[in-house]
This record gives C-alpha cells, sequence and structure tokens, in this order.
C-alpha cells in the first residue's frame, strides 16, 4: 500500500479478492455490491461516526425481528428495494395473442405460511369487524386464457384497527383474516374477507425511525395480499388494490400497480363485490 492510497486503489484491491470465487453468478454479485457499496461510501463521504450509526440500525432492526415479524423485511419494503424486486422478477415482453400477466407485488412482512383450508366463497373472518365485507371472485389462467383448476390461492390481510392477525394473536385466533383457496375445475375462485383498508407500518423499530427522520408517512394503501401457485406455473404474490384509499400515490412502500386497482359494487345481496382474475405465466 503506498502513502497516497486512493478510493480507485482501495476498490480494485477489494474486487480483485472475488477473483476466484468459483460461482459465477455470485462473483458478479460481489463484485456489482463491492462497486456500489464502496462507492456510495466514498460519494457521500462517510464518516466514522455515520458509519457505526449504519452498522446499530441495521443490527437492531435484524434483533427487532422475530418467526412472527420481519422487520428486514419492511425495511427493504421502506427502501423501494422490494417493490423494484417485483418490478424485475415480473416484467418482459408478452406476444400479442397472448393476456398480460397479473403484475406482482410485495409479499409484505405479515405473511405467515399454513393459512386454514377454505372452500369456494367461504370467508375468512373468525372475529366481527366493523368493516364492510367484500366478495372478491376471479379466474385463475394461463397468458393464453386457459382456465388453471386446483390453483392454490392465499390470502390474507389487516382488519379495521389497522393489524395483522400475526401482530395481535393475543385478541385474534390464527385463522383470522387468512384462508388458503383452490380454483375450480373452470378455474374460478370465490372469497369472503373485509373490504381494505390503509393502515401503518409498525412504527416502533428502526425502520419507523428511518421514517420520523426522513419524514416520511408510514400509511400504506387499502389492499390485500395474495399469494398464486399451481404446477408448471411462476407463482404469483401479488396485491387487490381499493380505489377507495386516499393513499394509493403516496403507498409507504412503492407498491401500488394501476392494472391492480379495483372498484367494490354492491352484489345482489347487498355484499360488495368485485372481480379480479389471476394470470399466471408459465414455470
Amino acid at each position: 500500500m503506498n502513502e497516497h492510497y486512493t478510493f480507485e486503489e482501495h476498490l480494485a484491491e477489494v474486487l480483485s479478492r472475488y477473483g476466484d470465487t468459483p460461482d459465477p453468478r455470485l462473483k458478479e454479485i460481489m463484485e456489482a455490491l463491492t462497486r456500489h457499496l464502496l462507492s456510495f461510501a466514498h460519494e457521500v463521504k462517510l464518516s466514522r461516526d455515520e458509519w457505526m450509526k449504519g452498522l446499530q440500525f441495521l443490527t437492531a432492526t435484524g434483533q427487532k425481528s422475530d418467526d412472527k415479524r420481519l422487520e428486514m423485511m419492511l425495511l427493504s419494503d421502506l427502501l423501494g428495494l422490494s417493490a423494484l424486486i417485483d418490478i424485475m422478477e415480473y416484467g418482459g415482453e408478452i406476444a400479442e395473442s397472448e393476456l398480460a400477466p397479473t403484475d406482482g407485488t410485495l409479499l409484505g412482512p405479515f405473511y405467515f405460511p399454513n393459512a386454514p383450508e377454505r372452500a369456494f366463497g367461504d370467508t375468512t373472518i373468525e372475529v366481527d369487524d366493523p368493516s364492510e365485507r367484500l366478495r372478491v371472485h376471479g379466474t385463475v389462467m394461463t397468458t393464453e386464457g386457459k382456465a388453471i383448476p386446483n390453483a392454490t390461492i392465499e390470502i390474507w390481510q389487516n382488519g379495521h384497527d389497522g393489524l395483522y392477525t400475526v401482530q395481535a394473536l393475543d385478541r385474534f385466533p390464527m385463522e383470522h383474516l387468512r384462508g388458503t383457496y383452490r380454483s375450480r375445475d373452470d378455474g374460478e375462485f370465490e372469497i369472503l374477507c373485509l373490504r381494505p383498508v390503509d393502515y401503518p407500518v409498525p412504527m416502533d423499530g428502526p425502520p419507523g425511525d428511518m421514517l420520523r427522520a426522513t419524514e416520511r408517512e408510514g400509511m400504506r394503501a387499502a389492499h390485500l395480499h395474495f399469494l398464486v401457485t399451481a404446477d408448471g406455473f411462476k407463482p404469483l404474490v401479488t396485491e387487490l388494490f381499493d380505489t377507495q384509499s386516499v393513499r394509493l400515490h403516496s403507498d409507504v412502500v412503492f407498491g401500488v400497480r394501476p392494472s391492480l386497482l379495483r372498484t367494490p359494487t354492491p352484489g345482489a345481496d347487498g355484499i360488495l363485490e368485485t372481480t379480479f382474475d389471476l394470470v399466471l405465466q408459465p414455470a
């Protein structure tokens, strides 16, 4: 190392340590991460104190996580990284004769597997909630418009109080506002749930501190979560957004997609309903 060790020399030396990485994809990722991370610190002239605060912030974020709370996922969402991954994952060109695959968006930090199996049209509501009821029906299909039978459709959402079931297991059974449905032979599915409402993301951890420090509002636009899987097709993680939400243009995790907006209307029995078809891409 010479007396006037430069940024360029340091970067080159760090990059050289990955030269023998046997996995070419891992090598590509680590080299790109190194270039951008070191260039970021160099560009903003990151001080030792700021660097230490950053390490403490990431450590505290990890320590806030547990088996019911994914604080690192929340941080990724708030930074816009999760949304970018979804845009890249579900993007791509389609043939003119094909239907556009349903846009993907965020899984979020409150997904929990093994939601209870529910029959066609059954409700996810296990505890009374003042929110309006919403019936969602649609068809799971291919980009060629063919029905996909026996697809698995997992749904989860927050209640009127803004909380997901996993955030309040002292008040709600694990089955509340969660369900696993299956499409029929004609690809159709039907779900009875709550009309979604806007809600705040958790503000009691380091990501919440970040929002306050940058004066960002920590609110999500009203939505329902879907995770759709079927043999021979790529999994789809998506959300249905309600046009009544006042935060469609300020969703804190950048998750809203125009194609996912729906306006519920009263059905014959007075219950609000909407159609949400799910178009899957081949694996």
